[in-house]
């Protein structure tokens, strides 16, 4: 990706796919992230703010997910980080890290932030499969931010429990 210096969306999916060739099965996980509030922001004050603020997640997310990460872009605000992980508790953590990462990038910028989800892999899965499954529990946040009319910084699971994630 020509503005972030991520990796794109072929390139993403190529690097998961030897990733998950490559590793035991529940070993890989992707966290998935599209921001809240882009559009808007992106029309209220222009492009060039819109392109700061998705230098700012890519910046976040880097940091975030640390230097051992596949990180892209994958869509206009859609986001993922993708590393080897112990276990579900390491995918959670690693998805905290992101969390926190990303808001502290975006915390210049009014009225935007990031919701995340995170899958990991299981056997037999594909890229797409991976993705899939961290898109469908990024919605599930988005979904519960969104009845609750604002973010209150609370992910949708509890950090610290032993929450079940998609598999």
């Amino acid at each position: 990706d020509q503005l972030t210096g991520l990796l794109n969306s072929a390139a993403v999916k190529e690097r998961m796919t030897r990733l998950i060739k490559d590793s035991p099965q529940g070993s890989v996980a992707a966290v998935f992230g599209d921001l809240d509030g882009f559009k808007s922001l992106n029309d209220r004050q222009g492009h060039r703010t819109g392109d700061a603020v998705l230098i700012a997640v890519a910046d976040g997310l880097r940091s975030g997910a640390g230097e051992d990460a596949t990180i892209g872009r994958i869509g206009g605000d859609e986001f993922v980080a993708v590393r080897m992980v112990r276990g579900s508790s390491d995918a959670m953590n690693l998805m905290t890290r992101c969390r926190s990462a990303v808001n502290e990038a975006l915390s210049g910028f009014t009225g935007v932030g990031i919701s995340l989800g995170v899958a990991i892999s299981e056997f037999g899965d594909s890229a797409v499969d991976l993705l899939h499954r961290a898109d469908v529990d990024m919605y599930t946040e988005k979904r519960r931010r969104a009845r609750m009319s604002a973010d209150d910084g609370v992910p949708s699971w509890e950090p610290g429990q032993d929450t079940e994630i998609p598999r």
